[in-house]
Order: structure tokens, then sequence, then C-alpha cells
């Protein structure tokens, strides 16, 4: 029996991170949603549980970041056993990445999406649980579900824009017809325990990675004392119902891997055997309908890259469902959506298989090689400072970039002698760091997240030290793009140093740049000469050009957002 016909903006399946973060920034942008879950009320086991500073970033945008920071733990080491000895101690250090967040954050996902609960209902959302998707039908305009509620009711909703952030097993995605291209692989077994043992956590914490002829452990620590998060690479599975046993069979991995007789492993509160997914869908949208998350795609649980993936995929697509929505954009930017995050998880998918067979070997032969490449790389300083560079900004998520997005462009022709040191600046695509700048004694009293961490695209201009003829174009670039797009996009001049700023005729925001000369926006940029960046409202950027041109970036924003009337 139908009883209801509702109307929404936005329908989004499932309460996980995905959906929270999606409604979040719905809600943060001004736009109507509905969440909807079939689940009886939030879950109480821990699931995925690390977070990458990229994602903390996000967090931060949204409001939570302080939260999430203070009630997780910090990881910054990764140590390697095997046998009875240590293989290598690791430390990872984004230090020339430029961000706020230095490590990973060990947090169980029910606290995670407490908080992120707790966020949505700030924001005047709420979450109806027991509510099921049961069909949908989609026009050009809009689309039409059936939904049976918590009062045993069937109720149609009409939504411009349905997502389905609903699991590996997504009702979304199955009624969309679309496929789940890949293949199962190991079998792993996932417990939180406790575990009283002679490595003891230090200031800054660790992730151990164990082997031994036993099989082998990946340790992750939770907040609380001697509470960690153990994956068996190869389980028995034979007694993997009876918990006293499985506490027995990682008690005695464990020993044997950092030579111990006295390590135990006890109190699992939380067991489950699992067969490792590697599977995502060819394309990510059809019509009105989106899938996120892993919905969308599912990995190995090794780097703990699933969560974060997920939520990147809601905060891409929420910013511009977003604008589609206020009708600030074009339906056009939401091809982007597709575009970028499904190399994301074709590369998410290939990594952690990748370290899935890297971590799995067990037969002699394997585990010769797999060690041997472990203590090889880290303990040579040249290849472990190089694996380390290349390896940190894939772990940490910094490394995300959209070089061939539809939406990046740039008409950039730098001027400067090559013996000249100034970088390239950030090409489109790419994430902008969270450069420190303005310094006074030697000290950055800035970061630029302070100044773009919003809910709009910012255009950076940057002065440099030119004639008053650059700075009045300067100023014509600003004050037309405000004219035309409104506030829809946010004008911020950069100036070298306080004698520029006097000479402006802009009556906007400007961030005083002055520093030492390699450590300054201008350099960071590639601004030696007056030059323009267009900064997405994910951080990313989306268009630059130099010589500043009005011409340039009027073509470019005309593409992205609609004008103001």
């Amino acid at each position: 029996m139908l009883t209801t016909k509702e109307q929404t903006d936005v329908l989004i399946v499932g309460a996980g991170p995905v959906g929270l973060i999606l409604a979040s920034e719905l809600l943060r942008r001004g736009v109507s949603c509905r969440v909807i879950d079939q689940a009886d009320a939030p879950p109480t086991t821990s699931r995925a549980f690390g977070i990458h500073p990229r994602t903390m970033e996000l967090f931060e945008r949204v409001g939570i970041a302080d939260a999430i920071e203070e009630r997780a733990q910090k990881i910054y080491d990764m140590r390697a056993f095997t046998d009875g000895h240590e293989l290598t101690n690791v430390v990872m250090d984004p230090a020339g990445l430029f961000t706020r967040y230095t490590c990973t954050y060990s947090l169980p996902q029910v606290y995670t999406e407490e908080i992120m609960r707790a966020r949505l209902a700030e924001l005047g959302g709420k979450i109806e649980y027991r509510t099921r998707l049961e069909k949908f039908e989609q026009d050009e305009h809009g689309v039409t579900a059936l939904v049976s509620g918590e009062d045993g009711q069937n109720h149609q909703i009409r939504a411009s824009w349905l997502v389905g952030c609903d699991g590996g097993h997504s009702t979304v995605r199955k009624q969309l017809g679309l496929p789940f291209e890949g293949t199962s692989s190991e079998t792993w077994l996932v417990a939180d325990v406790h575990v009283d043992w002679e490595l003891e956590r230090e200031e800054r914490d660790t992730l151990y990675i164990l082997f031994s002829e036993e099989g082998g452990l990946v340790a992750f620590p939770f907040p609380e004392p001697n509470h960690w998060r153990l994956l068996d690479i190869n389980p028995d599975v034979e007694h993997k119902d009876d918990r006293n046993a499985v506490a027995e069979q990682l008690t005695k991995k464990l020993r044997s891997a950092i030579g111990s007789s006295t390590a135990v492993v006890r109190d699992p509160s939380w067991v489950s055997l699992f067969t490792i997914q590697q599977r995502r869908v060819p394309h990510a949208r059809v019509q009105r309908a989106f899938v996120a998350g892993d919905a969308a795609h599912c990995h190995s649980p090794a780097s703990a890259q699933g969560m974060n993936t997920g939520v990147q995929d809601a905060f891409n697509l929420g910013w511009k469902l977003a604008q589609v929505c206020r009708r600030e954009a074009p339906e056009s930017v939401l091809y982007s959506y597709s575009a970028e995050r499904e190399p994301v998880a074709a590369s998410v998918l290939a990594s952690t298989q990748n370290v899935t067979r890297f971590l799995s070997m067990h037969d002699a032969n394997g585990r010769w090689l797999r060690n041997s490449l472990i203590s090889g790389f880290t303990s040579n300083s040249n290849m472990r400072e190089s694996f380390l560079k290349r390896f940190t900004p894939e772990f940490f998520e910094l490394g995300v970039a959209y070089l061939q997005s539809p939406l990046v462009a740039e008409n950039w022709h730098q001027s400067f002698k090559p013996y000249e040191r100034q970088p390239k600046g950030i090409t489109p695509g790419e994430r902008v760091p969270d450069y420190p700048f303005h310094y006074v004694k030697g000290v950055p009293r800035h970061t630029l997240y302070e100044f773009l961490n919003t809910t709009e695209y910012a255009l950076l201009l940057f002065s440099a030290e030119s004639a008053d003829e650059d700075y009045r174009n300067l100023e014509q670039i600003a004050q037309d793009v405000r004219d035309i797009f409104g506030d829809i996009i946010t004008p911020i001049f950069v100036v070298p140093n306080p004698h520029i700023q006097k000479r402006l005729r802009w009556n906007g925001k400007v961030l005083v740049d002055s520093g030492h000369p390699y450590h300054k926006l201008h350099y960071f940029f590639g601004a030696k000469d007056p030059s323009v960046y267009v900064i997405r409202p994910d951080g990313y950027v989306a268009h630059r050009n130099q010589p500043a041109s009005l011409t340039h970036v009027k073509e470019y924003l005309q593409t992205v957002l609609s004008t103001q009337l």
C-alpha cells in the first residue's frame, strides 16, 4: 500500500561513512537530502579503522577533524618482524607534502560514524533506519523511488538524484544492472583483541607486520591500551567459530614472529573470516543515479584504503551535486565524477592486490624473497628514501590527482631563465598543499587552507612584483569574475609584500606573502609573473593561466559554472 509521495533533492541509500559524508556536504551547501538505511540501528563492530591524512583534510572541511583527532590513536611507524628478529622500522613522514595531518589515525569505524552522525544532526539531517529501497525508476528530470518504511508502509520518494552508498551488496548497483567486475582472492581473518607482549607502545605508535613459518599477521593499535586489530593473513579456518581457539592460533603466530615465549592474545571481542573481494564497476553513473564507496569498488583491507577512498568519492560527488542542484553549475560537471574517481578506484585495487599478494607469501622461497626485499629496500638509505618518496603520497592518499579530468585546463606559459630556481607550479588536477606563508621572524603566521576551506571555488590572483598596469589587469579579472559569477567563486589576491598591497585598488581578500623567497606562495605556485589559479571546492587546481588573462579565465569558468542572472 502506497501512503505518501515525498520530494527531496538527493536520495542517499546507505548510512555508513560514505552516505554520511555525502549528506553532510549537501546540507552544508543548503541542498536537501534523505538518508535511508535498511539496518535497525547503527552498527556496533569496529570494521574500518585507518584514516589517512588526505581524508583528514576533507574531514577538516566537513567540520569533524578535531573530534576524530581527539579520539584516535596516531600511527607513525611501521615495524616488520620475521622469525624472531626485526626486518625493518620505517617512519612514514609526509614532511614535503605540506599537510597538518602527519600520520595515519586509528579509530574504530563505530566511533568515526558516531562523530559523523553528530555532525549530520548539527546540519539538520537525520537517518531513516529500518527503511529499505524496494525499487526505483528514472526519467530525464529525476528518480522515483519506492521504499518500505519503519511504519511498515510503502512510500514514494521523488528525488532529482539518487546515490547508492549501500556497500558491497548494493541494491542500487544491482538495480542499475552494473556489473561488479573482478575476482575473489585470499581468505583472511580479522579479530579485535587484547595483546600482552614485550613490544611496548611508544610515543609514536606503531603498525606491526609479523611473519613466521606459522603465517603472517598485521597488528594495528586501537586508542585503548593493549587493544589491537589483528589481521591473520593465513588463517586456520577450521576453528573460526571458537574464539578461544582463534586466540590460541593468534598467540602462536605472534610468539613465533617476534621471538617471544610470553606474548598472549586474549579476549577477542569480534572475529570475522572473510574472502577478499577485488571488484569495481565499469562506470559509477547511470543517468541520474550514482554509486559510491564499496557499492562502486571493494578491495583488500591491506593499507586501510577502503573507507578513505569511499569518503573521497562522497566529497567529490557532494560538492558537484550541490552546485548542480543550486543551479550554480551545468549538469555536465557530473560526468567528471566517474572520470575522476574510476581511475582512483582502479589504482587502489591494483595496489592493494599487490600488497595482499606480497603479504600472503607462505612458501619458503616466497617468504625468503619477500623478507629480502623488505630488508634490502629499507636498510639502504638511498633506496629507502626513494621508496618512501614514492610510497608515502600513495599510502596517505595525498598524491591522488585528476590530471585527465574534463574539469581541468590551463594556459600556462612560464617565463624564467634556465638557471633560475623556480618550480613549475601546481598542475591542474593536482591537490593544493597546505602551504605555510607570511613568515615573521622565520615563523609562518598562516597556512593556505585557512583561506581555501570553504564550500565554493577560489580565484587566486598572484600579483608578483610587476608594473601597475599588470595590477590593473588582475583587478579587472577579479571584478569581472565577481560580477559574472557572484558568490560561487571568491577572488583572493596574493601579493609578495605589504608595499604592493598598498598599490592595489581591490577591496576584497588579500594575502600578504612575505618571507623567505623559497618559502612563499608565489614560489610554490610558480608565479614569477602575474598569474591566476582557480581552486576547486575540494582543494584541487581546476585551472591556471600565466600570463594572467581575463579571456582564458572567463572561458574556463563558463564551462564549469553558471552565470548569475
